[in-house]
C-alpha cells in the first residue's frame, strides 16, 4: 500500500513539473536588458546575471525575441536606459504588443552588500543579495512587481582566504533562483 501511495504521490508531481514546463515551452518571452543598480560591477556580476536571467528562459524551452528587437520596442515606448529604472506596466505592454511575446520580464540588481570578518582563525566574506522584478502577462494585462532576497556566508576555518567573488555568486544564484521560481508560477 505504502509503495502504491508514494508511486501516485511521484506521479502526480512528475506531471506537475511538466505541466509547469509545458506553460513555458513554445511562449515568446521579451527579456528587458537587467539594470546593476548596486555598486558590486564585476564581471562575474554579469557572467552570473546571464545564465541565470538573460539565458534562462531560452533553457526553460521559450522563445526568448532578440536583445534588438526587445530594445528596439522599449526605445519606441518611451524607455529610457539612462533613468536606471525598470520598465512601468505602460511600457511593458507596449513592448509585448509591438513585439508579439506572450510575456516581458526585467530585472534589477537592487542591492549586492558584502563584508569581510576576520577572526584569529577564521574569516569570512557575507553577501546579501536583492533583485527587483517586473513581469508581464500579455493574455492577462497584468504586471507583476516583486524581489527576490538572499544572503550567503563564505566562511574558511584555520586556512585560507575567502574571496567576495564566491560570497556574491552564491548569493545572486539563489535570489535569481527564487525570482525564476516565483515567474515560473505566474506563467
Amino acid at each position: 500500500m505504502m509503495k502504491k501511495l508514494l508511486l501516485l504521490v511521484m506521479t502526480v508531481l512528475c506531471l506537475s513539473g511538466m505541466a509547469v514546463a509545458s506553460a513555458a515551452e513554445g511562449h515568446k518571452i521579451a527579456v528587458v536588458p537587467y539594470l546593476n543598480t548596486s555598486e558590486e560591477t564585476k564581471g562575474y556580476v554579469a557572467d552570473t546575471v546571464k545564465e541565470g536571467y538573460t539565458d534562462y528562459f531560452a533553457k526553460e524551452g521559450m522563445t526568448v525575441l532578440s536583445k534588438e528587437q526587445t530594445e528596439a520596442a522599449l526605445t519606441k515606448a518611451g524607455y529610457v536606459v539612462a533613468d536606471q529604472m525598470l520598465p512601468d506596466k505602460d511600457m511593458m505592454e507596449n513592448v509585448a504588443k509591438s513585439t508579439g511575446a506572450d510575456y516581458v520580464v526585467a530585472l534589477e540588481v537592487a542591492d549586492l552588500k558584502s563584508t569581510r570578518h576576520m577572526a584569529y582563525f577564521s574569516n569570512k566574506v557575507s553577501t546579501t543579495a536583492k533583485l527587483k522584478y517586473h513581469f508581464y502577462n500579455a493574455a492577462t494585462g497584468k504586471m507583476v512587481a516583486f524581489q527576490t532576497t538572499a544572503a550567503n556566508n563564505n566562511k574558511a576555518v584555520m586556512v585560507g582566504m575567502r574571496s567576495y567573488k564566491g560570497s556574491i555568486t552564491a548569493a545572486l544564484q539563489e535570489t535569481l533562483e527564487k525570482g525564476n521560481e516565483r515567474i515560473k508560477g505566474l506563467l
